[in-house]
């Protein structure tokens, strides 16, 4: 994967007195908020009117993403290993990898650490009866 230059800036990056990242020019981001955690509450995008905003609970796990675009939106909610879009199951995180679409995707590791994402197609049982 490249690195993408999107800015002609001098200065691309700019940071808090936490060292938090706070505008990222190279990808567009003209705003991240963090909330007491130093996580990130709400990322705002330079184009589209784009916005992310996060939720955590209290010891820092992601609960959800809200997703806005203009006057549409979408709405990431992570419970447990499970990932839902819209209220729709999207994902389920399992050792070594996740479920998605009735694929399992998996990661395997060669012997020089590099790390590659494999998938099987699931196969339901259905009953003859």
């Amino acid at each position: 994967m490249d690195f993408r230059e999107g800015s002609k800036e001098a200065i691309d990056y700019f940071y808090d007195e936490n060292g938090n990242l706070k505008k990222d020019l190279n990808k567009n981001i003209s705003e991240i908020a963090y909330n007491l955690l130093n996580l990130p509450k709400q990322i705002t995008f330079n184009i589209e009117n784009i916005k992310n905003k996060y939720l955590y609970a209290a010891d820092g796990r992601k609960l959800k993403v809200t997703h806005q675009k203009g006057a549409s939106s979408k709405v990431t909610d992570y419970v447990g290993n499970m990932i839902y879009e819209d209220n729709t199951l999207k994902r389920i995180l399992v050792d070594g990898g996740y479920i998605e679409e009735e694929k399992y995707h998996f990661y395997v590791q060669d012997l020089e650490g590099y790390r590659f994402e494999s998938s099987k197609s699931l196969f339901r049982i259905k009953s003859l009866h």
